[in-house]
């Protein structure tokens, strides 16, 4: 027996419970043998500790909606969902077997390029419908992507713990009323070497970009073995991803290909519209680098197939949500039941974001060139050139003037 859950506790009537795989700071994750289909599955169980406070078992209860909702490969299949005698909620997920991410740095180290752009593209397949159902995961990194054998026989990656993730749906009918609470505007959640500068001021405040930026980070790990931003501490690890560029692949790679290394750095860009767009046009630009290219190609088309990220509230209802998507993607068959959701205009970015870096304890008393916008940097970088090249003007000519006036001199005399 390990916690409350003891080996060979049968839950309703199908799942029998054989022994813990994991325990996290949440729950606890078994294996199990489901009685009617004898095949062996993952039950997903709240910890004792957990259960008493209403915000995590509130986030527990968000996953089970979101995992509902999801169809990729790239996520692990819900299969069932109920209560213990006591009321703790459990989840029943299909059985994974391979490793995590994180157990393969462990073993090997970085990864092939090829390698890992097919895995990054495996994990934009899972965020890409993530985000259309407006869904931000908010914890992406190695402990949370699995790496197991798909039917195809190739390497399968599957995007695991939906629990912090940032989403409008509900355990009830429609928005959550309690979303803000669950996510106050000071709280942060994730792992701070993974997290974009948004996310560290304010988890509340992200929209679908801090993804892609720890999707960068991930990326540059993969190739290189190495973190871009690193620190002794949390605060240095924070100051660093706020005040510094990041380290540049190559230094560690050198093999790296320019355009790979142009991918990473554009997803680490600090201002949130200097990074991609969308996890598809990150996708699309990995493309040339993934190993093997069918697969990617696949997963590629199942990106573009789920459209833009949705930024209106999604409810739980799987009728209401699909109707909901339907206004973003006309091409998707709406669900019946329920009214159109009206569009919403885009989400204003964070009020006062390229100031917002100026928010802690830094040392520096202005925004740093990293943060400052691409265009910004760019317009700054020719009126130097500009003065540049007056100066040398200037200079060249005075010393004409004076060689000039050498001569002449040298002529009377």
């Amino acid at each position: 027996m390990t916690g409350h859950v003891p080996d060979g506790l049968i839950l309703g009537d199908r799942w029998r419970i054989d022994h813990v795989i994991a325990v996290g700071g949440m729950s606890t994750v078994h294996a199990a043998t489901d009685l009617h289909a004898q095949r062996t599955v993952a039950v997903k169980v709240l910890l004792d500790q957990a259960k008493g406070v209403s915000e995590l078992v509130a986030r527990f209860r968000r996953e089970q909606h979101i995992l509902a909702l999801m169809t990729s490969v790239h996520v692990p299949r819900l299969l069932g969902e109920g209560q213990l005698d006591d009321g703790t909620p459990y989840l029943v997920m299909e059985h994974l077997t391979g490793s995590t991410l994180a157990d393969l740095f462990g073993s090997w180290g970085a990864l092939p390029l090829g390698t890992a752009a097919s895995y990054i593209i495996q994990t934009c397949e899972a965020i890409a419908e993530a985000h259309s159902l407006g869904v931000v995961h908010r914890d992406l990194k190695p402990a949370n992507l699995f790496i197991t054998s798909g039917e195809s026989g190739f390497a399968q990656v599957k995007v695991l713990d939906f629990g912090i993730s940032k989403s409008p749906l509900s355990v009830s009918q429609g928005p959550d009323p309690r979303e803000q609470s669950l996510t106050r505007a000071t709280d942060v959640f994730g792992s701070p070497q993974y997290m974009s500068p948004e996310q560290l001021l304010a988890s509340r405040h992200v929209d679908h970009a801090a993804d892609i930026w720890s999707i960068g980070i991930l990326l540059h790990e993969m190739v290189t073995g190495s973190l871009p931003f690193e620190g002794d501490t949390v605060e240095s690890v924070r100051a660093a991803v706020m005040t510094t560029p990041p380290r540049a692949a190559s230094e560690l790679c050198p093999d790296i290909p320019t355009g790979l290394q142009a991918v990473i750095l554009r997803c680490l860009e600090k201002y949130t519209n200097d990074r991609y767009d969308t996890v598809e046009a990150l996708a699309r630009a990995l493309l040339p680098f993934a190993e093997p290219r069918e697969p990617a190609e696949a997963d590629l088309e199942r990106i573009a197939a789920y459209g833009p990220p949705a930024r209106i509230p999604m409810p739980s209802d799987p009728a209401a949500a699909m109707d909901a998507l339907d206004v973003w993607n006309p091409d998707r068959p709406a669900a019946h039941g329920s009214p159109p959701v009206p569009r919403a205009p885009r989400a204003p970015s964070l009020p006062g974001q390229k100031l917002a870096i100026l928010w802690g304890p830094f040392p520096e008393p202005e925004v740093p060139e990293p943060y400052v916008p691409v265009s910004v940097r760019r317009e700054r970088a020719r009126r130097h050139d500009a003065k540049v090249l007056i100066a040398v003007g200037a200079a060249g000519m005075a010393a004409g003037t004076v060689i000039g006036v050498l001569v002449m001199l040298l002529l009377r005399g």
